[in-house]
């Protein structure tokens, strides 16, 4: 019998020591999860691109069951529960129904929790309330916005604003006084001059 050659060696130890298939399970687990998430990533944003059409469309309350579908395919995603927020607060604004506020209320939360150091939830929830003049709530809510970010000189103009409708003008020019420094708008300018101590 003669030497075998090279290529028939291999295979020869193919046959012999076959691939242990279980052991590529835990690699693979890996990656059809992972692509798994990518696809309703996707399938996510090109839901809520969806709801913003609709709502160009005035096409209020699909816009904002698309947002919940969006919002529920990626419950862990604080951006989608934001503009779930959002909607809700604006059908909200004008309706006034309790489930709507809940729902604007648990949003604003969940994005809050699911980004802990992200100021905006905070000053969008802010806002829910101060367009339908609840000044003092919406000042509470106010308040995590300036732990995360201190220099933003918009929020400080929303609390100066939120100061003079509670009847409290000294607070109130100190915090357009903040603005100003930060970014003199017209707006905080003109806060500053109008609270003036005479």
């Amino acid at each position: 019998m003669g030497r075998k050659t090279l290529p028939t060696q291999i295979e020869d130890t193919m046959r012999t020591y076959p691939f242990p298939w279980y052991l590529a399970v835990p690699l693979t687990v890996p990656l059809l999860w992972m692509a798994s998430l990518a696809i309703t990533e996707l399938r996510a944003q090109q839901l809520t691109a969806l709801a913003e059409a609709q709502q160009q469309e005035f096409q209020f309350d699909q816009a904002q069951a698309t947002r919940r579908a969006a919002a529920a395919l990626s419950p862990q995603d604080a951006e989608l529960q934001l503009a779930l927020a959002k909607g809700a607060r604006a059908l909200w604004t004008f309706r006034g129904t309790p489930e709507l506020k809940r729902e604007a209320d648990s949003a604003f939360k969940r994005a809050s929790q699911l980004s802990p150091h992200w100021a905006e939830p905070a000053y969008e929830h802010a806002r829910m309330y101060s367009f339908k003049e609840q000044y003092a709530h919406a000042l509470k809510l106010l308040e995590p916005a300036f732990k995360h970010d201190p220099n933003h000189a918009g929020y400080w103009l929303e609390r100066a604003r939120y100061l003079e409708a509670l009847q409290r003008p000294a607070d109130a020019r100190t915090a357009y006084a903040r603005c100003e420094k930060l970014n003199p708008v017209r707006a905080c300018v003109d806060g500053v001059k109008r609270l003036a101590t005479p």
